[in-house]
């Protein structure tokens, strides 16, 4: 009878302790993944500017 209530504690502690896991590690893919497509982006534009800028001479 008293290592009920204990048991429930460790029990939500744990399922918050995964949780906030899950979701931090779902916020660094996104941000990495943002970044990526973002240099991607100007690196395209960079490379777009110096093929124009080659046709033009």
């Amino acid at each position: 009878m008293y290592g009920k209530p204990v048991n429930i504690f460790a029990n939500v502690c744990s399922f918050l302790l995964i949780l906030i896991t899950v979701l931090a590690l779902s916020y660094m893919y996104l941000r990495s993944s943002e970044r990526e497509v973002q240099y991607q982006t100007e690196q395209s534009l960079a490379r777009q500017a110096e093929y124009k800028g080659a046709n033009q001479q």
